[in-house]
């Protein structure tokens, strides 16, 4: 396949607000365990009294950025008609990387270091930090993403789709395939090609 088909591909997208609470939970536990665990960029020199308390505030930094992240999604996603690509797949993990990279940076000079901010300290801590952690958190955001997201075929201007009460009673049809819809006392009858 072209590359550039490739990144126009439809994929699976996370519109259920409990999936994205799910998902934001994995990944601030994944990045608690990382953090507290393996402690890289040297947080094993660090010394205070609550260091775990002050390291597994990073995981749910992650998990509220990637909440409000994925509402602004959401946001997104219904404008452009219920199709999620490739690209914007790409995009919006960039983004989010970004994002909490951010957000990440000001919890660390603020809350855990007690330091002023700067734009060096913030650029050094968004091309180390963040740059090294993009290939180890991503990978699982995206795998759960799909995991748990759905894909919504756009139905057609020239269809259209009839859902009954029970579950997988969906009929799509063309509007020229439809004859008619009558009643039968509860039930409905539908006539089509």
């Amino acid at each position: 396949m072209h590359p550039i088909k490739s990144l126009k591909k439809q994929i699976r997208f996370t519109v259920s607000f409990e999936k994205q609470i799910l998902i934001g939970f994995v990944l601030c536990v994944y990045l608690c365990f990382i953090i507290i665990v393996l402690e890289p960029f040297d947080t094993s020199q660090f010394e205070d009294e609550h260091k775990t308390v002050l390291m597994a505030g990073y995981g749910f930094v992650a998990f509220l950025v990637y909440v409000i992240h994925s509402r602004f999604e959401n946001i997104v996603y219904f404008k452009i008609a219920k199709v999620w690509t490739v690209k914007r797949e790409i995009i919006s993990a960039l983004l989010f990387c970004l994002f909490v990279g951010s957000v990440a940076y000001f919890y660390n000079r603020l809350v855990v270091n007690l330091s002023y901010l700067t734009i060096q300290s913030y650029w050094r801590f968004l091309s180390k930090t963040t740059l090294f952690m993009t290939p180890v958190f991503v990978p699982l955001m995206l795998f759960l993403r799909q995991k748990l997201g759905e894909k919504i075929v756009p139905i057609p201007e020239n269809s259209f789709q009839l859902i009954g009460e029970n579950k997988n009673e969906i009929l799509r049809l063309e509007r020229t395939d439809l004859l008619f819809i009558k009643a039968v006392e509860n039930y409905v009858e539908i006539c089509f090609m």
